[in-house]
């Protein structure tokens, strides 16, 4: 998965370790004024076929998932992040994904997180009734290891898309929202780009200007690509060799000592 070498990106033509700027020339306005008005619209029906689709992803990764995989947070991340918000923003008190009283939410999206939690009493119902008709191991076998494919792959998108050596960190003194938006890097996952929707390969877009249907991401992402210059990456090292790669080397952040910028932090290895 992946296509392309470690050091070079095909696409850019430069080393895709090197550091990226840390102060954007451009603006968000400048930004939305490069994509066509179209990318957007959404589509009603284009949207609810990916909703029908999504079920069926998760049977693409059957023969994926069921590969040892020594990295615990890669199995366990995902639901732990939904049932305890590890790793997630602090709140100053327990918080979760389900609770609709959550401090994650808006009261605005607290109806919408009661009726998720109903749609996911629902399944687990008709999982109870499928256990009863077909058999635990069937229903392991067919519905369980394909939902932790998919979870493993969650934790394996969202983490190579936010840990690269070339991206910077940032404290209270230089944060700002568009240096925080820029702080992530594109990913090609080969054949699965299409799989995952694009979004493995727009995910710069994605943090810029969150609401574009993933079906005008490449669209978007390519009209930007231009005022973006140098501060737009994408890796096209293959994903697993990213991986270990990434786990090997993006161990901890600290400023450079004669960057003139000391809120500005960077990925080391020991």
């Amino acid at each position: 998965m992946g296509a392309g070498g470690r050091m070079l990106d095909s696409a850019e033509g430069k080393n895709i370790l090197e550091r990226v700027p840390v102060d954007p020339p451009f603006t968000l306005s400048d930004l939305k004024k490069a994509i066509p008005a179209h990318c957007f619209e959404r589509s009603l029906i284009r949207s609810s076929y990916y909703v029908v689709h999504d079920l069926i992803v998760a049977y693409v990764f059957y023969f994926l998932a069921n590969t040892y995989i020594p990295l615990l947070p890669l199995t366990l991340g995902f639901p732990l992040y939904l049932l305890t918000n590890i790793s997630g923003k602090k709140y100053g008190r327990f918080a979760n994904h389900f609770d609709p009283l959550s401090p994650i939410f808006t009261e605005r999206e607290r109806i919408q997180v009661l009726l998720s939690d109903l749609g996911i009493l629902a399944v687990l119902y008709a999982v109870k009734l499928l256990v009863a008709a077909k058999g635990a191991a069937w229903v392991i076998c067919m519905y369980g290891v394909p939902v932790v494919g998919v979870h493993v792959f969650f934790v394996l998108i969202t983490y190579l898309h936010h840990t690269h050596l070339s991206l910077p960190h940032y404290d209270s003194t230089e944060w700002n929202w568009i240096r925080g938006a820029l702080s992530t890097i594109d990913r090609d996952f080969g054949f699965l780009n299409r799989v995952f929707h694009d979004v493995t390969h727009t995910h710069v877009l994605h943090h810029l200007i969150s609401y574009i249907p993933h079906y005008h991401a490449k669209e978007a992402r390519d009209a930007i690509k231009p005022v973006l210059g140098e501060y737009y990456k994408i890796d096209r090292t293959p994903i697993f060799k990213a991986m270990w790669r990434e786990a090997k080397e993006c161990i901890f952040i600290e400023p450079d000592e004669d960057s003139q910028h000391k809120g500005v932090y960077w990925y080391h290895k020991l």
